[in-house]
């Protein structure tokens, strides 16, 4: 994965590897389609392979391309983890058969890999000795493609499992813990996580009901436990909008910390209070303070969800239809209780979000880039981002280095792919 940042070459905005100052695509079809554009709308982010079992595939989560830990760590970590990374579970597997597939696995284009194995070793009484070999010769695998890797801790299994299956499990996980330290391999305990810390047995609160495979809260409480360690593996990507001019707003909010903003207007869901510009924290950017708009949603009080949309204008005269456009933002998320999802779309007319879906997720410290193509009928054009907060939540939402760029007329359709 390059290490990317933006420069103007010719007039044109242009991605390039900071270290061989070669261009690098944009991913997006720029069409209409919400199948199409789903999967493609962030900037090209690390291709990471998941390697594992049913756990890394998704079992027991209601969705596994929405809900389960790989989804999940896509959307806390942002586009720095590529949609097309490579789901590497399958059910039922022992560490020696994820070792056998494992060229398979870094032959997809993979730049880092994520290893949770062990729970059906376990179950299979494999010894410490076969685990520690076949871990082992896992790492050798990664380091002779040049590959960074990390591995997780074995997941607890219920009570109703026994307790010898709980003591391999501890076996496992007590040499991954000192190998991985020595070693200094990057290690996620996802039992730490998801264990009960008074019986170490798997806590209700994340068991699917099977004593086996968490369910959607579990799988979050994975993503969130793996976050933080994959987070140190992926290059730190620089933000294009890093300075006032060169897109289509008059005002974008833009990494300076001065007050900006007076192209934004609430459009719908007035119920959402507060507002503002308020200056981030140092080190939310690379480049450090970041001009935001702020809006609260406190209905802690209980009742319907409350949700407001916030739009920026776009210049009119600076694209028509057929022009590709990229919308670059970063949102923050501020919780008291609660929490608050985010849709992105465009506003042709009125105030409704119209003709471009972005899915949800949840607006944790957040780089959105999205592209999209001009349609005859997208008129006083807007960008407008919809939060979404639920009953008895309490949550402020910041959202700053936000501009859109014309790529047609910066000459950029050919990082279109």
């Amino acid at each position: 994965m390059p290490v990317l940042n933006a420069r103007w070459v010719n007039g044109a905005l242009e991605f390039f590897d900071r270290v061989t100052g070669k261009k690098v695509n944009v991913a997006g079809s720029g069409g209409l389609d919400y199948a199409k554009l789903s999967p493609n709308s962030r900037l090209v982010g690390t291709k990471v392979g998941f390697c594992g079992d049913s756990i890394t595939f998704g079992a027991a989560s209601s969705n596994a391309a929405v809900t389960s830990f790989r989804a999940m760590l896509t959307k806390l970590l942002g586009y720095r983890v590529a949609l097309s990374s490579v789901n590497g579970g399958v059910s039922g597997e022992r560490s020696d058969q994820l070792l056998a597939r494992m060229d398979s696995i870094i032959a997809q284009g993979v730049k880092a890999l994520v290893v949770l194995i062990g729970t059906n070793d376990a179950s299979q009484s494999v010894t410490l000795a076969t685990y520690q070999t076949n871990i082992t010769a896992i790492k050798a695998k990664a380091d002779a493609a040049g590959l960074p890797i990390m591995f997780c801790t074995v997941p607890p299994r219920g009570s109703s499992i026994g307790a010898g299956n709980l003591d391999l499990t501890n076996q496992y996980n007590a040499w991954l813990r000192f190998w991985c330290l020595i070693n200094n391999i990057p290690l996620a305990d996802v039992y730490a996580g998801l264990a009960d810390t008074q019986t170490g047995y798997l806590s209700a609160t994340y068991d699917s009901g099977d004593a086996t495979h968490p369910n959607n809260a579990g799988h979050l409480k994975i993503a969130q436990v793996i976050q933080p360690v994959l987070d140190l593996m992926l290059p730190k990507i620089a933000w294009p909008v890093t300075a006032k001019g060169g897109g289509l707003c008059s005002n974008p909010l833009y990494d300076s910390g001065v007050a900006g903003g007076t192209g934004w207007t609430l459009t719908a869901g007035t119920n959402a209070t507060g507002g503002g510009y308020t200056a981030s924290t140092p080190g939310d950017l690379p480049n450090g303070i970041i001009t935001m708009v702020r809006r609260i949603y406190d209905n802690s009080a209980g009742g319907s969800a409350i949700n407001g949309t916030w739009a920026l204008t776009i210049d009119t005269t600076k694209f028509a239809a057929g022009d590709v456009l990229l919308f670059a933002g970063y949102v923050r998320q501020n919780v008291t209780s609660g929490g608050c999802y985010l849709k992105l779309g465009s506003i042709a007319s009125g105030s409704t979000l119209t003709s471009i879906p972005f899915e949800s997720l949840p607006t944790n410290n957040t780089f959105i880039p999205f592209m999209f193509k001009v349609t005859a009928a997208d008129t006083n054009l807007k960008f407008g981002f919809n939060f979404q907060a639920n009953a008895n939540s309490n949550v402020s939402v910041d959202f700053g280095a936000t501009d859109v760029f014309n790529l047609t007329t910066l000459g950029m359709t050919s990082l279109v792919v």
